[in-house]
């Protein structure tokens, strides 16, 4: 064990930043399960671990706020605009944070995230600065709700920015772009989420839950490295090396911009950054140790988002594709075996080999994300369907192959637009027939599991129990 953190000091390190940081958040007794793990007998470890256990806590730590609803006049600034429905109506969400309140009694400091929505009487805010707001802050469902006064406007703030205006008419040229080219209103829906990361459809986004696909609507790793691998196929072909890896840099940076920071964004940027940068280099850079890096960088910066469904599963499910990916290939090559070259070479039907291949590593992915992240979707969600068992094994390719040609189309475009249009109107009907997967549901799928006895402790020592299990496979295989 102590082989492996030496190997993996910021993995070591962001660990223990996020094992105090989720103490603090949430005081339970089974951290003293990975806290084990983690130091085991070996002083050193304990100190330094300790150490920055104890500055996860202070980070994370934050004083009780007064018990909700709070009413008053709060400094807001405004992270992301996004378009909200319900079955009534449509509406802008402004998601933001709340830096200060003033109530009839005390004004107080609680840089909180919550959301506030357009107001219906008057101009709706652009966004582009921060914001005084009258009204009434209360909690729901674990989130803050700002509900503004409607009779009171909202106040600019002098010598205040924000970048949530211009995202937000950005990511709207880019959706009338592909409303433009897209002729199938589904397929729109799906591309045009994938493109910017913003779900505005309702029926898509319950139909992927219902299949135990939502992960795929969200911009995560998968989409960020197959981004940067066609563009670096490009970019390989045009300019020499180092100029190639210094652009893409550049351009999955700006891809970053727009999109906008979420926790599993923002691992996926920084952890691939890492991975460029090492290239450009010439070092190595261990991907356990860029996910450790990643998770430094986002528990310092926000250690609030910890407790979001979106970071947990995301680095959750990372942990599990670097960790157990090899053993559970391990096991599936007993069910479908590896072949050495000679005996490929001498195969008739070597397309039958490559299917199994790809079937044999596909399964592997699957059962090492769904073994770890099922117990925390079980105490999360306190449900799980059977069904994302089966979509996740074809899903991702349709959704890789979909994304490709939306970028290859889009950069057709505007070197020939005929030619962007077939590949646009191509796609269009590529995705319309993916989509009828998710619309008919066979019917031996069209159920759930769900429970309520996975707690936090039972999930926490689990997916610990998991951890520590991977890392012993992994000890033994390379003594």
């Amino acid at each position: 064990m102590n082989r492996f953190w030496l190997q993996h000091p910021a993995l070591f390190l962001g660990l223990n930043l996020l094992m105090g940081a989720g103490y603090a958040a949430s005081p339970h007794v089974s951290f003293v399960i990975p806290a084990l793990l983690l130091w085991g007998k070996n002083a050193y470890r304990m100190l330094i671990g300790g150490i920055c256990a104890l500055l996860g806590y202070l980070c994370a730590y934050q004083a009780p706020l007064p018990i909700p609803p709070l009413k008053g006049t709060a400094h807001i600034h405004i992270l992301k605009i996004q378009p909200a429905s319900s079955p009534f109506h449509k509406q802008l969400a402004y998601q933001g944070v709340v830096y200060k309140m003033e109530t009839s009694e005390k004004i107080l400091p609680m840089h909180i995230p919550c959301t506030l929505y357009a107001p219906k009487n008057y101009p709706k805010p652009k966004g582009d600065c921060d914001y005084t707001v009258t009204g009434t802050i209360d909690k729901k469902h674990e989130k803050y709700i700002f509900k503004a006064d409607k009779n009171k406007p909202w106040t600019p703030l002098a010598h205040t920015f924000s970048f949530a205006s211009w995202r937000h008419k950005t990511k709207c040229a880019v959706r009338s772009y592909l409303k433009s080219c897209i002729p199938d209103k589904n397929s729109f829906h799906l591309l045009a989420a994938l493109a910017t990361g913003t779900v505005e459809d309702r029926m898509l986004s319950f139909t992927f839950t219902q299949t135990g696909l939502r992960h795929l609507l969200a911009i995560s790793g998968f989409h960020f490295a197959l981004i940067a691998g066609l563009l670096h196929l490009c970019f390989k072909v045009l300019f020499p090396r180092k100029w190639a890896t210094c652009l893409l840099l550049i351009v999955i940076g700006l891809y970053f911009f727009f999109i906008g920071n979420s926790p599993s964004v923002q691992r996926a940027w920084i952890a691939i950054s890492l991975l460029l940068l090492g290239r450009l280099f010439n070092l190595k850079t261990p991907a356990l140790n860029a996910l450790g890096i990643a998770l430094i960088i986002e528990v310092l910066i926000d250690p609030r988002q910890i407790t979001t469904c979106s970071f947990l599963l995301s680095f959750v499910a990372t942990c599990a594709i670097l960790l157990l990916y090899h053993p559970f290939e391990t096991i599936m090559q007993h069910l479908l075996p590896k072949r050495t070259t000679s005996d490929i070479l001498s195969m008739k039907h070597k397309w039958g080999y490559a299917f199994t291949c790809w079937l044999r590593k596909t399964l592997a992915l699957n059962l090492c994300v769904h073994t770890a992240t099922i117990p925390l979707v079980l105490c999360i969600f306190h449900a799980f369907s059977p069904a994302s068992l089966i979509y996740n094994l074809f899903f991702p390719i349709g959704i890789a192959i979909a994304m490709t040609l939306l970028l290859i189309a889009s950069l057709t475009h505007f070197l020939w637009a005929p030619a962007g249009i077939f590949l646009h109107h191509t796609n269009s009907l590529l995705t319309s027939k993916l989509l009828l997967l998710t619309t008919y549901i066979p019917t031996p799928l069209q159920y759930t599991v769900r429970t309520s006895w996975f707690s936090f402790d039972i999930t926490l020592i689990t997916i610990t129990c998991l951890f520590a299990l991977s890392l012993y496979v992994k000890q033994k295989q390379v003594v």
